[in-house]
Order: structure tokens, then sequence, then C-alpha cells
């Protein structure tokens, strides 16, 4: 409802008490002082909150797993949050794809490349391979994981 529609409500309620006035109405709407008082009531109840826009930024959880020695086989590495003492899962990661952000460390050893696989909101497995596609085994490997 309007501001507009607001105040032609209150002039026709304000028209209409002074067409059938009343002993109450009588007390503070007269022709000599105009009008002193009114009940905004029937307006007020017809007026609605404004819908309102909001957003909700939640702090990003980061996960450190340093110094990890990763075997040949590979290593699944199941999320706990710094400084907790139980694993923990993540609730949710960046978008698009809405799984946790990896971001993997290892000081770059000479043709060695990795792999990510099974990468949950609880875990992932990482592997190391050679040029040729051999897995191999990796030591001082840092995993940074982030999430909600």
């Amino acid at each position: 409802m309007s501001i507009a529609q607001t105040t032609e409500d209150t002039l026709r309620l304000a028209k209409e008490a002074l067409a059938h006035p009343n002993e109450a109405l009588a007390k503070n709407i007269t022709t000599a002082t105009g009008l002193s008082a009114f009940d905004l009531q029937p307006t007020a109840k017809n007026l609605y909150a404004p819908v309102f826009n909001y957003s909700v930024q939640v702090q990003a959880r980061i996960d450190h797993y340093q110094n990890l020695t990763v075997p040949a086989a590979g290593l699944t590495v199941v999320f706990r949050p710094d400084g907790a003492a139980a694993p923990g899962a993540f609730n949710a990661g960046p978008p698009p794809g809405m799984a946790p952000l990896v971001n993997v460390d290892w000081g770059m050893q000479a043709a060695v490349d990795y792999t990510i696989t099974g990468l949950s909101l609880s875990r992932l497995t990482i592997a190391f391979f050679d040029k040729s596609g051999a897995p191999v085994a990796a030591n001082g490997v840092t995993v940074i994981v982030e999430g909600y």
C-alpha cells in the first residue's frame, strides 16, 4: 500500500466520521478545530511489511595437511578441521561444483604429477605418478582444502 493510498483512506475515513459523528468522535473532530486526533487502526491493519533482500556471508573453513608422505598406491585424506580432534566433513564447497576446493604443493619434483580421486565433502584420495603414468611415492606434500 502506498502513502498516497494511505492518505486517501485516511481522508475517506475522516469524511465518513464527520458525516456520521458519534460521541467519541465529536471529542476529536470538530469543524472549528479540524482533526485533532484520528484512529488509524483500520488503515494500519492493512499495512504489510516490505520485502527484504538479504545476503549471508559464511566464513570459509580451510584445512591444512602438511608434510604428508604419499605412498605409490595413493593416500586417502579424511577431512579434519585445523585443531580438531575428530574428523569433520565440510558442509559445502565454493560454487559451481559445491565440492571443496583443493590446492596441492609437493615441491614440484621433476616429472611428477598428481591426481585427486574420490573428492567428497568428507575425504579425498591423492596419488602421484611419473611422466610415463607409473605410480610413484611423494614426500613433503601439502594439501590445503577449502569449503564451508
